[in-house]
């Protein structure tokens, strides 16, 4: 565990041949003893910084369990380590060079990406101690292990070293599902506060954290959208996301391509966003728009031609917004779809379109057509005749006065399974 400087570990290599360490002092011995005699813990307490830096500089990040029996020995040894991290790994355009001994300018810093699990974890850990703390923002992937067991502990340590990063990475080698305890915490207030982005990548996100995703997406810029924006997601309910916008959904669009479900309903996103995102999903099963004021004919037109395999569509209570012309679209170029939602469509449904329904749709269960002033009247039995599969009916009380009652007593006595109200 690197997360405190007394940790030690085997060492491959020594301290013996550096110029500014006295024979008398370190003679060649394994890192393991560094800290081990009194008389090395008060020579190195006595260096400067600058010159432990030098030092840490000497053995090299590859050589981590040498940094880390050198980062015990004091807090002065444990000051040139995160310095000589800080050189090496901080961006160069953040670089304060006051801050780093003995640097004229800014070294070009190197990928703490592509850097080995222990290098990353340890500049993570160096955090705390330093002439430069708290630099470290971005969380790498090779930092945390996803697995189920140590997770929570991992990211605990990451937060007390790191507590307001601005992103984070989890990524594993194999497909495995984040317990939606990550989640809880990353979603703390405090942690959050300047949390933009969090990637996931063969990393499945839990049925159960998806609740979380609208406290996540009340952070700034589109944070919650980052955090999902994963080929493995299958499910995006921002639904009353009053602070994810078309240009955050559009920016991940391309990384959704496994979606299944995306609800947005009483959301501020409008046709850009909804087919980008059908454009890009075509395996798209379940949509719900309901109580969108930017949703139109157009966007779902476009997710008709897209995503043939939807199966639900919810666009009641649009404003009159969607209306036959999209409508129709959906019922012939959809043949898997199940239920169907267009109550509060401000009559502009009619029995134009509901019909291609019965055409093209035999799998069609639930229909819900009330709301709509009576305009949905004289295609009911034809499809009710011929989607046998229809269990759920809702008219609502201004059809009921409609309707024929021949029809609703045929209807009941004929398919005594169908829900009608």
């Amino acid at each position: 565990d690197v997360a405190t400087p007394s940790s030690t570990r085997p060492a491959a290599a020594t301290l013996a041949s550096h110029p500014r360490v006295p024979p008398q002092i370190m003679r060649p011995v394994a890192a393991t003893q560094l800290a081990g005699d009194a008389a090395r813990r008060s020579y190195w307490s006595r260096l400067p910084t600058d010159t432990l830096e030098r030092i840490a500089a000497f053995v090299g990040v590859h050589d981590v369990a040498t940094l880390l029996a050198l980062r015990a020995c004091s807090r002065a040894s444990a000051a040139g380590v995160s310095g000589l991290m800080c050189r090496l790994f901080r961006a160069p355009s953040r670089f304060d060079a006051a801050n780093a001994t003995g640097a004229q300018e800014p070294a070009p810093a190197h990928s703490l990406d592509s850097a080995s699990r222990s290098t990353a974890r340890l500049c993570v850990a160096s955090q705390r101690y330093g002439t430069a703390t708290r630099w470290l923002k971005n969380i790498p992937g090779n930092v945390l292990c996803c697995s189920e067991s140590r997770i929570m502990k991992e990211l605990r340590i990451v937060l007390e070293c790191v507590p307001r990063p601005t992103s984070i990475r989890f990524q594993h080698d194999s497909n495995v599902e984040l317990p939606c305890a990550v989640f809880e915490a990353l979603a703390d207030e405090e942690v959050g506060s300047e949390l933009k982005g969090i990637t996931v990548r063969n990393v499945t996100l839990p049925d159960a954290a998806m609740p979380l995703l609208a406290t996540l997406t009340a952070l700034p810029t589109n944070m919650g959208l980052k955090l999902v924006a994963t080929p493995c997601l299958t499910r995006l309910l921002l639904g009353r996301s009053q602070c994810v916008t078309d240009n955050g959904l559009i920016a991940v669009a391309g990384q959704l391509t496994a979606l299944r479900e995306l609800v947005i309903s009483n959301t501020k996103l409008g046709n850009k966003a909804l087919m980008a995102v059908a454009k890009k999903c075509p395996l798209l099963q379940d949509l719900d728009v309901s109580g969108t004021s930017r949703v139109s004919d157009p966007a779902i037109k476009v997710v008709a031609q897209h995503c043939p395999q939807l199966r639900t569509l919810n666009v009641s209570n649009t404003g009159g917004r969607v209306t036959d012309g999209s409508i129709g679209v959906v019922g012939c170029s959809c043949p898997k779809m199940a239920k169907l939602n267009v109550a509060k469509t401000s009559g502009w449904v009619t029995d134009a379109s509901i019909p291609s329904f019965g055409l093209h749709c035999p799998d069609l269960e639930h229909i819900d057509v009330s709301g709509n002033n009576g305009s949905i009247q004289v295609s009911l039995p034809e499809l009710v005749q011929r989607c046998e599969r229809l269990r759920s009916l809702k008219m609502g009380d201004d059809l009921m006065t409609d309707v024929s009652k021949r029809f609703l007593h045929r209807l009941k006595r004929g398919r005594p399974g169908i829900d009608i109200h």
